[in-house]
């Protein structure tokens, strides 16, 4: 892989978490009117820790939406666990492309810093 990385580890928390931005945190809003809805996604994902099922609808346009459906400003996503790549030595190794088969399922690349 060009630039390489220092450390991999897979993290695997007990419950599902939340990887993104851990320096200033983010902005959730709905991707089809852009209503702020982070006090709504943070409820749906106390819930979700907890077994209960998803639910989250968007309060300005009533859109519902999926876990990782709101729009987030750095990016971010919930995971039941994730694949970190430390001190990556360059940006096109972020590219979903150069994982494309290595894991057998859908995933998402979230840059990271701290």
């Amino acid at each position: 892989m060009k630039g390489g990385f220092v450390l991999v580890r897979v993290d695997r928390p007990p419950r599902v978490g939340t990887y993104g931005n851990r320096v200033g945190g983010f902005h959730v809003s709905c991707p089809e009117c852009g209503q702020p809805v982070a006090r709504e996604w943070g409820s749906a994902v106390e819930a979700l820790k907890h077994a209960a099922p998803w639910s989250l609808s968007c309060p300005g346009c009533g859109v519902s939406l999926g876990p990782n459906q709101v729009a987030t400003q750095p990016p971010a996503a919930l995971a039941r666990f994730a694949v970190e790549l430390r001190d990556v030595g360059s940006p096109d190794l972020l590219s979903p492309g150069s994982f494309v088969g290595l894991l057998g399922q859908d995933f998402r690349v979230i840059g990271v810093r701290g």
